[in-house]
């Protein structure tokens, strides 16, 4: 497989994660919840309500490539059944909204010792994950 080809699917991969269209679905509600809190108490909007979802592109994907980049050529990988649990935490994260539950280091964490768990109790996820991630 040439280096093109992984970068294809890692994108379609990123474009096959429900996490990714409800933060994006999130920041543009804080966005909007953060201009009424400033016409609220300043009477007046001082940034755009588009500046967290302008954020999330930039830096947040960016800095997301990045690492993305470096990992592949460390040579790391994760299981697919690890990528659903962490979907599954992080969704119920945002739903329930406990945005501060849905950070990085407490999801990893989380899926991580969910993925252990399952790995030691030996319950499979075969027929989850050959249904929805086909890549």
């Amino acid at each position: 497989m040439n280096v093109m080809e992984i970068i294809f699917k890692g994108i379609l991969s990123l474009l096959l994660q429900p996490v990714f269209y409800l933060s994006i679905l999130l920041v543009i509600v804080a966005g909007f919840n953060r201009v009424k809190w400033e016409r609220k108490s300043f009477s007046v909007r001082i940034y755009s309500p588009f500046l967290e979802l302008k954020n999330f592109f930039t830096l947040g994907l960016g800095i997301a490539i990045i690492l993305s980049i470096i990992l592949f050529f460390v040579g790391f990988s994760v299981m697919k059944t690890w990528i659903v649990i962490f979907n599954v935490v992080t969704v119920l994260a945002l739903i329930l909204a406990m945005f501060r539950l849905s950070s990085t280091a407490i999801t990893i964490g989380i899926s991580s010792l969910v993925f252990y768990f399952c790995y030691y109790f030996d319950i499979q996820f075969g027929s989850l994950q050959d249904k929805f991630f086909i890549v």
